[in-house]
């Protein structure tokens, strides 16, 4: 009997670990953004896994690969800049020259995030509080669209 309980629990073992490596590293809400490009489940994950101080790579592994933004970087720099001296509260780092630009696409635009050396700069989570809403895959909360598109600043495009 000792015997056959031994091979059991080595497979017991072995199945459960096979099982832990295909589980789905990524939420729900990750996964529904990257199929689906919807806005509700990007501003969800704004609001609650994208940091001020991540990395890009940190950022492309919750949201998935970024666009680098390559037309029009000039206007929109100088506009953030315009933006950043009017409101130094949106911009507590400000906006600098060699600053740099991704974005996220979504149903009715895109997206804007700001980097400088790799790094997420300028990203308020509060900004996206009202799409939160831990019930909802697809991060609705009490609105499923914003009432008027994000301004740049705000990290929306």
């Amino acid at each position: 009997m000792k015997q056959a309980a031994i091979p059991l629990l080595v497979l017991v073992i072995i199945v459960g670990l096979a099982i832990l490596t295909s589980w789905p590293s990524s939420s729900l809400e990750a996964d529904h953004y990257q199929k689906f490009r919807d806005g509700k489940s990007l501003y969800s994950l704004l609001n609650s896994r994208i940091r001020t101080g991540q990395r890009l790579d940190e950022v492309e592994s919750i949201l998935g690969p970024a666009t680098p933004l390559t037309d029009g970087v000039v206007e929109v720099r100088t506009q953030l800049q315009q933006e950043a001296l009017q409101f130094p509260d949106r911009y507590p780092q400000g906006v600098y020259d060699d600053d740099s630009f991704v974005t996220y696409q979504i149903e009715n635009g895109k997206l804007l995030l700001q980097l400088r050396n790799g790094v997420l700069v300028n990203h308020d989570p509060l900004t996206f509080e009202e799409f939160a809403s831990p019930s909802d895959i697809a991060g609705g909360g009490r609105n499923a669209l914003p009432q008027e598109e994000l301004s740049i600043g705000g990290s929306g495009f």
